[in-house]
């Protein structure tokens, strides 16, 4: 009687032995990924026919977060304008304080109210000149360009400074109650942009923002954001918005001349009551201002929050449908890190057979 007797030779089994090795290292790769991450390693594959629930998830988680990280964005900018609006206020309000006791008739602080005009004018056209990440807070879309032409500057688009454009119509100085009415007049004109030359303007000489209206008399578009997929918030604050306008004009008036030398009782009292009652118009207006960019920023606070919530559950959502069982993960990876003891045990044995071992 005879039989067969099939051998593997040493360099076969070795082979086997290596492919089994690299297998159960590609596998227990494998689950300590799933272990430390706490999700599949393949989701899709795993999901299989429910694959395109996670896929659908993660689309519009993404989508969430995009608009959740331009609203933080946005809501510093917000932040950081009504910080600067702030400082415009205090700036015009301690001027008014100074400047309304002489409103009708010169007190004993009337000397320096010029002086003080022209300070304060200067630090306004400061703080609204302010940028905030490469981008001009006041000039409304036209975020690139300074919105407020320096007083003393000629702006070289009319070949005009505001200070020019003030002191030619107040001339020699203020005169009777006929004169600084006429003067009045001819200031709110240019500052209301119906100058007779248009070069003269707020929005020509004085601002280099965009415009309140198209040449056409059409509102020119403001900014806005859209901080939810179907919600766009109006935001942001121009220079040449009337409030603004209107505490400029007033301290213009003031700076442009020395009031205390103005002779003519009722010249005095039409000229300088007319510029402090606009500077506390102005301020009136910015209060409102600052409440309706205050309505802005608490709706895009609870719209973030309402962004984070729904973060949250699509997080929830995801690992519900991708994540792993840490238990069965660690009871993988304690199964196949033995069966690759095993492995390199068995593949060291063949390495060292020889013809001697079947002797």
């Amino acid at each position: 009687m005879s039989s067969t007797v099939n051998t593997i030779s040493t360099f076969n089994a070795g082979l086997d032995s290596r492919r089994r090795v690299a297998q159960v290292n590609r596998d227990l790769s494998i689950a300590e990924k799933e272990l430390s991450t706490g999700l599949k390693a393949d989701a899709f594959d795993a999901l299989g026919g429910r694959s395109y629930e996670a896929l659908a998830l993660r689309t519009r988680m993404d989508r969430n977060e995009g608009l959740s990280n331009s609203n933080k964005l946005l809501a510093a900018r917000l932040d950081f304008t009504a910080l600067t609006l702030s400082d415009v206020r205090d700036t015009a309000q301690d001027f008014l304080n100074l400047a309304v006791p002489n409103r009708s008739a010169p007190s004993g602080t009337v000397d320096p109210l010029s002086l003080e005009a022209g300070a304060a004018l200067e630090q306004m056209i400061a703080r609204l000149n302010v940028s905030y990440q490469g981008a001009f807070l006041y000039s409304g879309t036209t975020s690139d360009v300074a919105p407020m032409q320096k007083w003393s500057e000629v702006n070289p688009a009319t070949g005009k400074s505001p200070r020019d454009v003030v002191q030619a119509i107040v001339g020699g100085g203020i005169g009777n109650a006929a004169d600084a009415a006429a003067k009045v007049a001819q200031m709110n004109a240019v500052y209301q942009g119906a100058a007779v030359d248009p070069t003269t303007n707020y929005e020509a000489t004085f601002y280099n923002g965009t415009p309140q209206q198209t040449p056409a008399g059409v509102p020119e578009a403001r900014l806005e954001a859209r901080i939810e997929s179907e919600l766009v918030l109006p935001y942001g604050v121009q220079a040449n918005d009337r409030p603004y306008v209107q505490v400029m004009q007033g301290m213009a008036m003031i700076a442009a001349t020395d009031v205390s030398q103005i002779a003519d009782p009722g010249g005095y009292e039409t000229w300088v009551s007319a510029a402090v009652d606009l500077i506390s118009q102005g301020i009136a207006g910015m209060i409102e201002t600052e409440s309706r960019l205050g309505g802005q920023q608490v709706q895009l606070e609870n719209t973030q929050q309402v962004q984070e919530s729904r973060r949250l559950l699509y997080n929830t959502q995801i690992v519900a449908l991708e994540g792993a069982d840490p238990y069965e993960a660690a009871s993988r990876v304690t199964a196949l890190q033995t069966q690759l003891e095993a492995t390199y045990t068995i593949s060291a044995r063949i390495t060292r057979l020889s013809f001697l071992n079947y002797l």
